[in-house]
Order: structure tokens, then sequence, then C-alpha cells
């Protein structure tokens, strides 16, 4: 029987399982997988485990997704026996059934008479209608919804690029399923439709082609509608890999070609080398520029007559004498393509204030989120919050990892404080008088007096010889020093004061390391530790891997001696610290340059040197270490992006800017979404319509404003007055002291 230590666990009955990391019971560790049969939230079996050795504690359950075989009919075949459709909006359970009936009626109608039906023809829709029906009872798919089929018959001749997005990443990913055998296909057929963006049957007059690029457009939503997107103002902020799909979407679509209109496109980014995978607006010979201004060149060349306005900075309210409140008053709509929550709630809340329809997105994988936020309709981004990601505990991160990812956050904090926090902490002792008095804080003066300390008394580098030594006197400490007293405080046999084993359940008893030349990870911490430090200070570089084994290997180190974990730094250790320090003005030719975490950068061995530090202390705690990719990914908390999901999301929310356009009145011709490509799961819905409050016979909701009228209003007992006559808002002033109001 196998207890979890979390809440629950995530397995169904008839998974299978397998282990690493056990502590005793080693058989199971890389085990064939094992069928899980379920007892509860907590426990599960997973057979007869008798004859293994006994269990000590700890260890990792791993799920291992079993192979399976899925058999798809003959096209020809499955058009009659169609099984059963993936439905992608329940609100339209019984449009696959109808669809499906209507594109095989298609193909005879355009058989019979040679042309597909005229756009909005109701003579032409009658006889799909017609064929749909029969076609219906032959195959016995079921009844027809006559309007469906009569939507489709009008429009399908039409072409919009947004809809072609959402097929042309859904079909991509059913290629890489086919190609790599990962993932679950779409079995047999699939149907999405968004006939609640189509304009009602008494404004479809002038949908009639013009000889325009968009008349595949305009036959099914109108000239009007075309001509309102080619004027509309639309602030497109982020131009990273939904941005890019999202602005080439925009421009095929004609939004901004009008002569009243322009697509605003804003990032503060420039292009990496990793971009290029999913953002296929940018090529090699575009590393280093702009993402806007690269975006906007990129899309000009698709579409001339897109006009662009593009700016290279974030937004927030450092930017808001760029992006004025006149500038917010004049958009037509706001998309946004970011990468961070706080930023989007920001433009959220910017949206709400102004009033301007927004469209928000994100990707995660082959998972992917649209959410449509429409003044005084729907419920803004804002309005609901998702639950806080539970951070990893201080005394995990520093005393008792038990993952790789707890050890790759150790080692990107560790690479903050040594070569970003430190060095500005020396910048600023040289540059600014009297710096050691200018903290609130005690304990951030004892830290920076701590940081000055080692950069200047106890390792001061003056060559790069000297940054091999302080690289191989800090892996020292780290990874020998500082466990070893560990082990003095907690032996291993050690025991609390309820008699429980300390070292136990996620506890991992820690082994202290001395330098290894032949294994790369010591190697690599001392070289890239040196190369760092080498860099921050300004000093020329030897690496020289020989060399600096050399160095390490003559160095000597005293017997390490178990410190009282009682004595702490005291006042009189800090004076003692200062006292060394030496005088701001023979620092003057010192340089200082503090690393500023970069992922993409390979040659600037930040994640190198997280990537030695990491797997150095998972070593410590007998942790599977990871290789440089992975720890990559989770140092630089790069969240996956794939170019299907990322033309699908885009593509869905592009035909919301129709609606929005169209300026559709009611929530439910709106649709939010979320779709997983891999399981395949897509689910529309209508987006939560915005609470709304009565009081004093208004009704509000987070939409609303109170306009006070210019002169009307100079004290505040006019301000009172009028929220009382207009409002019926009675406010009551009691007298307090300041002291009791504050």
């Amino acid at each position: 029987m196998v207890t979890v230590a979390d809440d629950r666990h995530p397995f169904q009955e008839g998974d299978m399982v397998t282990f690493s990391d056990v502590r005793g019971m080693t058989e199971l560790n890389g085990c064939e997988p094992r069928r899980v049969h379920v007892l509860g939230n907590q426990q599960f079996t997973i057979g007869d485990t008798s004859s293994f050795s006994p269990y000590e504690s700890f260890g990792w359950c791993i799920q291992v997704k079993q192979p399976r075989s899925m058999h798809f009919l003959p096209l020809q075949e499955a058009n009659k026996c169609p099984g059963e459709f993936l439905v992608t909006d329940f609100g339209k359970f019984d449009h696959a059934v109808s669809l499906h009936a209507a594109v095989l009626a298609l193909d005879q109608f355009m058989e019979t008479m040679g042309r597909p039906p005229c756009p909005w023809s109701d003579g032409d829709a009658s006889q799909l209608v017609s064929l749909s029906e029969q076609i219906s009872e032959q195959y016995q798919l079921g009844d027809v919804n006559k309007e469906v089929v009569r939507s489709f018959a009008m429009t399908c001749c039409g072409d919009l690029c947004p809809i072609a997005a959402c097929f042309g990443g859904i079909v991509a990913q059913e290629v890489l399923k086919a190609c790599s055998g990962k993932f679950t296909p779409i079995h047999q057929f699939m149907y999405y439709d968004a006939f609640e963006a189509l304009p009602d049957r008494s404004e479809h007059e002038d949908c009639k082609e013009v000889g325009s690029r968009y008349d595949g457009q305009t036959v099914v939503f109108g000239t009007a509608l075309q001509e309102k997107l080619a004027n509309s103002q639309v602030f497109l902020v982020g131009a990273g890999a939904i941005g890019c799909e999202m602005i080439k979407n925009l421009a095929l679509m004609g939004v901004a070609t009008g002569p009243e209109g322009c697509l605003h496109v804003t990032d503060m980014d420039r292009i990496e080398r990793s971009n290029l995978s999913r953002q296929f607006l940018f090529r090699n010979s575009d590393i280093g520029h702009s993402k806007s201004l690269t975006a906007v060149h990129a899309i000009q060349k698709m579409n001339p007559a897109v006009h662009c306005q593009q700016y290279e900075v974030k937004v927030g309210p450092e930017t808001e004498d760029i992006f004025t409140d006149t500038f917010m008053e004049s958009l037509t709509a706001v998309c946004n393509a970011l990468d961070n929550v706080e930023a989007r709630k920001y433009m959220d809340a910017r949206c709400v204030r102004f009033g301007k329809p927004l469209l928000e997105s994100g990707t995660l994988g082959t998972r992917g989120n649209t959410q449509i936020v429409v003044p005084f309709l729907t419920e803004s981004y804002g309005a609901q919050n998702d639950p806080q990601e539970a951070g990893i505990p201080m005394c995990t991160l520093k005393n008792y990892p038990y993952k790789i990812e707890h050890t790759i956050q150790w080692s990107r904090d560790l690479f903050e404080g040594l070569f970003t926090q430190a060095i500005q902490t020396l910048a600023s002792y040289r540059d600014t008088p009297d710096y050691l008095n200018s903290f609130n804080s005690p304990m951030a003066r004892d830290e920076a007096v701590r940081q000055l300390h080692e950069l200047l008394v106890e390792s001061p580098c003056k060559c790069f010889d000297d940054c091999v030594r302080w690289a191989s006197t800090l892996h020292r400490k780290l990874f020998y020093e500082e466990i070893c007293q560990l082990i003095y405080q907690f032996p291993k046999d050690f025991v609390d004061e309820n008699g429980n084993k300390f070292w136990s359940g996620s506890k991992l008893f820690p082994t202290a390391i001395e330098f290894d030349a032949s294994n790369p990870s010591h190697v690599n911490f001392v070289r890239y530790g040196a190369l760092l430090r080498a860099a921050c200070l300004g000093i020329p570089v030897e690496d020289h891997v020989e060399h600096m084994i050399e160095v390490v290997k003559n160095m000597k180190f005293s017997v390490f001696t178990p410190q009282d974990p009682n004595v702490a730094n005291t006042n009189e250790v800090i004076a003692q610290m200062i006292s060394e320090l030496p005088a701001r003005e023979t620092l003057k030719d010192v340089r200082t340059i503090p690393a500023e975490f970069e992922k993409d950068d390979d040659s600037n061995h930040h994640i190198d040197f997280i990537a030695a530090c990491a797997n150095l202390r998972a070593e410590n705690y007998g942790i599977t270490t990871a290789d440089r990719p992975t720890i990559k990914k989770i140092a630089g908390k790069i969240v996956p992006a794939i170019s299907t999901t990322t033309a699908f999301v885009t593509g869905a929310i592009a035909v919301e800017l129709f609606k929005i356009t169209a300026g559709l009145k009611t929530v439910e011709r709106y649709r939010s979404c979320f779709a997983n490509l891999s399981m395949p799961m897509f689910c529309f819905t209508e987006p939560g319509a915005c609470k709304k409050y009565s009081y004093g016979g208004h009704e509000w909701s987070e939409w609303d404003h109170i306009i006070i009228p210019r002169g009307h209003v100079n004290t505040l007992g006019d301000f009172l007055l009028f929220m009382q006559e207009k409002y019926q808002v009675n406010v009551e002033i009691g007298r307090a002291s300041c002291r009791e109001r504050v």
C-alpha cells in the first residue's frame, strides 16, 4: 500500500505507475509500470511487494502513460457512419450533426450546380437544407437543425482568416500526433462554428463581392463591417508568440487600413534565437532587433495598406504619458498578448476605466484560453482571481530540498545574491556618501555589510586567478562545510522532542561533497563562477579549464570545525566588519557590472552556473540531477509555447473582434474558450456577465462611472450635495480628530 504525503493523489483506478528516489525498497526505483488500485484520496496499492527490501522513507510515484490503438474508418465510410462528434460548444450540441450533413450536401450541390451556394441566397439555402435532410435520413444521422444548415449555406463561400487560423492550428497539431504518436488524435470528425457572429438577416444586404482582397469577409459580414474594421484603432500589447500571430490576423482582416484606422503595437523586448520556432514573423537576421518594429515591418509587407504605430515600451503607470487618456479614449479595442498577470491586470483596469473591449488570450503548451471582455456586458479580466501558486518554504530551499526544482530555485537565488545584489551594494558603497547609515532596516544594513566585507576584505579579486580561488572557496563552503554543519546540528539518528526521526519523509539526509575534478558539475561551478565574478568586476578573463583545475588543486583548506549554532553575528561582529572595510576614496577605480539574469544568451554563462550549482546541490541530497535544457526551463520560468496552440487561440480571439466591431449587444453572442489540443478538448462558453447592483434607483456595475459636470463641484460640500441629489447617497459627517480619522 502506498500513502502519499500530499493532500491527495491524482491517480485513477487502472493507471500505471513507476517510482524513483525511494529509500529502502529500492526494487521499486525504475521498476516496470505497476497497476494502481485506488483505496482513497491518499492511498492506493500496487500489488505484492512482500519480497522487496524494507521501506525506509521518501520516494516519487510517477504515472506512466500507456499506448493505445485507435482505428479510423476510410473517409467514404466515415461520412456515412461518423460516430460521436467532438463537441466544442455545449450550447450548440446539435450543430455537429447538422454541419456534417450540410458538408455532404454541399458536395452534392456543387456537383449538380457547378458552383457553391450564393451568399445569403434564400433559394440556394433552401435547396441545401433539403439535400441535408435527405442525407441525414439516408445515413440515419438524426434530426437536422434547419437554421444551422441555412446559416452554413449562406456563408460557406466566405473565407475568414481567423477561422483558417483556428483550423490550421488544430490540423497541424493532428499532424504532429500522427508523426510522433504522442497525445490523443481527434477521432473521425470535429466541427466548429461561430454562427453567433453572423449579422441578422435584415443586415445582409451589403454582403456582396466588391472586387476587394477582403471579399471573403464582406460576403459574410458585409461592406459596412469591413469599413468599420478598416477605420478601427486597435492596441496590440505584446509582439511575441501570440502577438505575431495576432498582428498577422489583423493585417489579413484589413484592420486599420482605412484613413482613420491605426494599429498600435508595443513590445519592449528584443528578438532572441529561441523565439524563431514559434514567432514566424521573425528571421535569423532579425535577432537582436526590436520585436514590435520587426513585426510591423513584416505585416506591412503582407498588407501595405495597414497603418501602424509601433512602440518599444512596456505598459504601466510609468508609460501613461505615452499611452495617455486621450490615446485610450480613441481606441476601438485592446488586444493583450502578454506573458505576465500583472501587465494583464493593468491593461484590464485601463479598459474598465475607459470602457474599452479587451481581447485576452494565453497559451501553455498544447493548452490555450481566450477571454472576451465587453463593456457593460461581461465581467472584466480582474473580476476573478486565480488561486495563488504555492511558494517553496524558505526552510526547504535552505536546508531540506527534495526536488530538483528546489535546488534550481536555490541556485537562482544564489546567482542573484552573488552577481547582482552584492555587486549593486558595492557600487552604492563606492558612489554614495554615508551609505551604511542610509538603511531603514538594521537587518538590511547587516546583510550589506557582510556582502561588502566578503567582496573587499575576505575574498578581494584583483586578477582572474583570484576569481578562481574565490569560486573554489565558495564551492567548499556551500557543498561541504555548510552540509557538515547541518549534519553536526542534526545527526542522521536525531529525533525530535516527540521521539520522531528528524530525517524522515521529505527530509533527505545530506552528504557533504568535496571538489572532484572528474565531475563536470564541480568543474563547471568553479569555471562559470569565476567567469561571472570576473565579468561583474571588470577583470580580464582567462578561460582555460586545465589552468583553473590546477589553481584549485593548489589551494589548501583547513579542517572543518563545527560552529556553535547558538552563536549569532552580534553587533560587535558587524562593527568589526565595518571597521575593516576600505575607505570609499580607495575604490574609485573598482568596476562594478551587476549581472542581469538573461536565460537566452548562451555566452553569458548564467544558466551554466545555475545548472552546475543546482546539480551539485542535488548531489548533496541524493536528488536526481537534471540536464541543462530542463534547468533553463525552470530557472528561466519558461512557459512552453508552440505555434499550433498559438494559431488556434489567436484565430478564436480574432473572431470576437468581428463581434466587437459589429457592436453586438448581448452576452450570448460572445464566446470565451478553453482548449487542450492534446486531449483533444475544446470548450467555447459564454463569458460571465458583469455583476450588477442596485442603489437609490440606479443600477451599477464595475463599468459604471460617476461623471461630475465641470464647474458644478468646487468643495467637498458641493460633492456630497451632488451625490445626495443625483444618486440618493446619504453621507454623514461625524466629528473626529485627525488621529481617529487616520
